[in-house]
């Protein structure tokens, strides 16, 4: 929108009158009201908003569709100018405005008029809540009679009204108008005026403070609005991108002379501040993709899982590709996280580029590995500075800060591969600093724009097999780099105050025999051994090419497809696919149904995946995709399931990489995803570089990986020891503590039936988890948590104290930040209640979205769920001392309510719980937990 009118006015010599400034006060009829014109815009985060002003020429249908979802559009729609470019008769126009390179248009013509309505008319009929009429007053710029201006006024005055008898339905809201408000305010929604405070000059690209004289003359005739024609006021600011404190500061500002404030830069590209800021938690993660796959880099294996932990959402950029945003990161972005192992060569110029154009000076930067920056200017803005000599034979470390002291390893005296570089920025904390010589190295540092924890620094090698460890701590360093608003983490390991249990299992070996008498199919063991005695969300696949009659045993079928269906009737079993040939290697397999002949172990680049070939050697079969994922779905529901179930997940298979096309076919066929990662820390190696990223994305849609590795992983590759999945217990326990890191997950192959060790293995675990109060899922339901956690956003109102948290699918539980006061369980806040434990403070939550509110004010609390081992499907505060809850249900609900001597109504009966610690424990049967009335006198 044209900036601040008022100051081309004044460059026409305008006199304009004084009135004093109003004193700090309440907001009437707060508006909450955002203003985004950019390209691509931020769909969700904008949602947060209870309005959004966008320039429909830059939003698609899908887009404007995502709006409608959870906020009000509202299209821009320029009512006094137009752009140079459009081509429009040229008596319409009476005048330019050089500052922002468009036409004044003469009102008084009625083509123009007419061409505004159905412009406007289209708008409505895209689904758009109203409009926002800006340039009302841009015909000052080319009229300069009063008897003129009249004209423009009365013609002004009959556009408006037209076009509310037009669009009763919709709103209208202003932009200054202040000349004919008094004919229009019947009709208009509210009132925008633009630089109360702090404003931009566009031809300069200059943002300043406005004037004393200025601000008092806009701030009386906002008041006027206010108290004249009760309508909303929104006061429009605008501060540089990188000056987030000062935007804050002005939308209190504007808060405290009793209007609703938007803060953004001038082009209004950037998610702004209003009465609500949304608080981003999404990373642009960049890696090196001309040198390794996203899988292996380890800004994917090592950086992601600790991002995540720490409450990020993931955007991977390929720095070998080019594919750098255009837009401005701030607002979208909590930083930029990059980890290349080598100089990026041919693309480090527009690396370094985009760096200085979009990043630096903007969002934080955590710089990682090999920064593979040359430019002396790009390390000056970051404090940083070359050193000249190359290391001696000796140096020694003569700096260490908090992150220098050694996290699994620590650090030694380096000189091979020290990067020349010493920090020289006052404001630069270094971390780990070297010095010998004469010359000085700063590998480690952090600093107001983020972190450098440069190679030798970051990782150190362990022995002969690939392993490495942390010599810094990477939640700290990421912490302390990426700064920012301390905001509660979206948390998939946890729900209802427990730790999540999942459990499935892969189809593999299902017609194997097992080392027992009577030689019985290792899935009959399964059944008998471990399924029907522990009967908690168990998720179970068949590879339908090993049990099928089209597969490599169709003499067998019958007796197998026998076994499957029994375990399939199972209440507490849910149907996922193992495929139809289990490939080995899915990029390999995809050559072959593109028509490519790879045989067994001809293909060296795709490394042991292919020993045993493309996918299982059914005779006549090539790989093709659908018949893999979506045909094999189809034959497990149409053989195997009981009416009331369906296929709800497919397991990837082999080397559990899949192309985006095979991601992409799951998705069509209605399914989830999981498999791929190796999540395995031990006692004999208990680095967190065992851990694996929670999501990989790719174009074809987002590939969800398992939560813990399976007894491959702690078998050898099931060559032996055969009990050794056993060793999972310690994995359990250490991403369980000091942090939690992952939910309990049992995960393994029928081939585990076929060993009585293995067999016996299994039942350890089990025991392990049965002692064990943990809340499980099924892993459809834990896909859902994962998709939260991927897509949930996040905002805050100014004063801080108040939350809100949208988009979270199935995820229920928010890790709440130690310095940040426990929300409470207030009647529509999506609140449940909240457990501090040694690991973290978690809020459990209802409903795909919540209000954390803090103030101790507002609605009385009810009563809190502390803990509960089942999911919920029903809650709702009834008042301060009752709240009506259901669960989904198995087995007993056992929960802790967080207030003593509470009972549960459910069916005429009532429970009585034991208090301990000023909390009720109770347990609810079956029937009674899906709907019960909890009471706490």
């Amino acid at each position: 929108m044209p900036v601040l009118l008022l100051l081309s006015l004044l460059g026409l010599g305008l006199v304009l009158p004084v009135s004093a400034l109003a004193a700090a006060g309440d907001v009437a009829h707060p508006a909450d009201v955002a203003f985004f014109y950019g390209a691509k815009p931020p769909v969700a985060v904008l949602r947060h908003h209870e309005r959004v002003v966008v320039e429909p020429g830059n939003i698609g249908p899908d887009e404007l569709a995502a709006l409608q979802a959870g906020t009000r559009p509202i299209a821009y729609l320029g009512v006094g100018e137009t752009p140079l470019e459009e081509d429009l008769p040229a008596d319409w126009a009476m005048g330019t405005n050089p500052a922002w390179e468009s036409r004044v248009m003469d009102l008084t013509r009625p083509g123009w008029r007419e061409h505004l309505l159905e412009r406007a008319s289209a708008l409505a009929g895209a689904g758009y809540s109203g409009f926002f009429l800006d340039t009302l007053d841009s015909y000052r710029l080319a009229v300069t009679s009063e008897e003129g201006r009249k004209a423009q006024r009365k013609a002004l005055v009959a556009f408006i009204r037209e076009l509310a008898r037009r669009h009763p339905e919709l709103e209208l809201w202003l932009n200054r108008g202040f000349e004919v408000l008094d004919a229009v305010h019947a009709v208009a929604s509210g009132v925008v005026a633009e630089s109360l405070f702090r404003g931009y000059l566009p031809r300069e690209d200059r943002y300043d403070a406005v004037s004393e004289e200025n601000r008092r003359w806009l701030a009386a005739r906002l008041r006027e609005v206010r108290e004249h024609h009760d309508l909303p006021v929104v006061v429009v600011d605008y501060v540089p991108e990188a000056k987030r404190d000062l935007a804050r500061q002005t939308a209190r500002k504007i808060v405290d002379a009793g209007f609703s404030p938007y803060v953004s830069v001038g082009s209004l590209d950037m998610p702004g501040v209003g009465l609500r800021e949304p608080v981003p938690r999404r990373l642009l993660v960049v890696y090196d993709g001309g040198t390794e796959a996203l899988e292996v880099a380890p800004a994917f294996e090592e950086a992601a899982p600790i991002l995540e932990y720490l409450g990020y959402a993931i955007d991977y950029v390929n720095a070998s590709a080019g594919e750098f945003p255009e837009f401005r990161l701030a607002g979208r972005y909590a930083g930029v996280v990059s980890w290349f192992a080598e100089g990026l060569g041919a693309a480090q110029p527009r690396w370094e580029q985009w760096l200085r154009q979009r990043v630096i000076g903007r969002v934080p930067l955590a710089l990682l590995g090999n920064p593979s920056i040359q430019s002396e200017a790009l390390w000056r803005a970051l404090g940083m500075a070359a050193t000249a000599l190359s290391p001696p034979a000796e140096v020694a470390i003569t700096r260490r800060g908090p992150l220098g002291r050694g996290f699994e390893a620590e650090p030694r005296a380096r000189r091979l591969g020290l990067p020349g570089l010493h920090s020289v920025g006052t404001e630069n904390r270094v971390q780990i600093g070297l010095e010998g010589g004469g010359g000085r190295w700063d590998p480690v540092v952090l600093g107001p724009w983020g972190g450098l924890a440069a190679s030798p620094y970051v990782l150190e090698s362990v022995g002969t097999e690939g392993r490495t460890r942390w010599q810094i701590d990477p939640f700290r360093f990421f912490e302390r780099a990426l700064g920012g608003v301390a905001f509660p983490a979206p948390d998939p390991t946890t729900e209802n105050g427990l730790r999540i249990l999942t459990a499935h299992i892969d189809g593999d070996a299902f017609p194997s025999r097992a080392a027992m008498p009577g030689r019985p199919y290792s899935a009959e063991v399964i059944r008998e051994r471990i399924l029907e005695r522990n009967r908690f969300p168990h998720t179970v696949s068949v590879v339908e090419g090993e049990i099928g009659p089209e597969g490599l045993y169709p003499e067998q079928s019958p007796a197998m497809e026998a076994i499957a269906r029994a375990i399939y009737r199972l209440p507490h079993v849910e149907a996922g696919s193992h495929s139809f040939s289990h490939p080995f290697d899915w990029s390999a397999a995809a050559a072959e149904g593109e028509g490519v002949g790879i045989e067994k172990g001809a293909r060296p680049d795709y490394g042991d995946a292919l020993k045993y070939g493309v996918h299982l050697p059914i005779p006549g079969y090539d790989y093709d995709v659908q018949r893999e994922v979506a045909g094999s779905s189809r034959y497990i529901e149409r053989a195997l399931l009981p009416g009331d179930k369906r296929v709800r997940v497919f397991h990837w298979t082999g080397d559990a990489w899949p192309d985006a096309e095979a991601v992409s076919a799951a998705y069509r066929a209605g399914l989830g995803n999981i498999n791929g990662g190796n999540t395995a820390m031990t006692e004999a190696f208990p680095s967190v570089t065992g851990l694996s990223p929670m999501i990989r994305p790719t174009t074809g849609g987002l590939q969800f990986l398992a939560p813990i590795a399976n007894e491959n992983v702690f078998t050898d590759g099931w060559q032996g020891p055969f009990y050794g999945y056993r060793r999972v217990l310690e994995t359990f326990r250490l991403t369980g503590s000091p942090r939690r890191l992952r939910p309990v997950s049992l995960y393994y192959h029928f081939y585990s039936g076929t060993n009585p060790a293995g067999v016996k293995a299994l039942e350890r675990v089990y025991a392990f988890v049965r002692e064990r109060e943990l809340l499980a899922l099924w892993i459809s339901e834990y896909l859902d948590r994962l998709r939260g956690f991927h897509e949930a956003t996040l905002s805050r109102e100014l004063d801080g104290k108040h939350w809100r948290v949208r988009d979270l699918h199935g995820l229920r539980t928010l890790r709440l930040p130690q310095e940040m006061p426990a929300p409470g369980v207030r009647q529509g806040s999506g609140v449940v209640g909240v457990r501090t434990a040694a690991v973290g403070r978690y809020a459990s939550l209802f409903g795909a979205e919540a209000t954390l509110v803090m103030d101790g004010k507002g609605q009385a609390s009810g009563p809190g769920l502390h803990t509960a081992n089942a999911p919920l499907t029903h809650w709702a505060v009834q008042g301060a001392d009752t709240v009506t809850l259901g669960f989904r249900t198995l087995g007993p609900v056992k929960l802790v309510i967080d207030r003593p001597g509470c009972l549960a109504r459910t069916g005429g009966l009532v429970v009585r719980g034991g208090s301990e610690a000023g909390r009720t424990h109770m347990t609810l049967q079956p029937g009674a937990a899906e709907r019960a009335r909890i009471v706490c006198p």
